[in-house]
């Protein structure tokens, strides 16, 4: 994200996650202080060719660097409110 959007997080990663779905995808998860989640699925053969979403939790400030972002809401019974790009 550093490379292409010039963003980085002043919070501190408290988690990363790497997963291979089947042989040629990989979706990665990021966690960080403050209630920001990262995630990133994308093919080995194609990396160009990805997804990345941001989710806040609920009532975190929205970081500088992400305000140019637009966070969805929805809302859920059984987990609540989710907030993300």
């Amino acid at each position: 994200m550093k490379e292409e959007r010039d963003l980085v997080f002043a919070a501190k990663s408290l988690e990363i996650s790497l997963n291979y779905l089947k042989e040629e995808i990989i979706w990665t998860y990021a966690f960080y202080e403050g209630g920001l989640a990262i995630d990133v699925l994308c093919k080995l053969n194609n990396p160009k060719k990805r997804a990345v979403g941001l989710k806040r939790s609920d009532g975190m400030v929205i970081p500088t660097d992400l305000v140019e972002f637009k966070f969805a809401c929805q809302k859920f019974k059984l987990i609540g409110t989710i907030r993300s790009s």
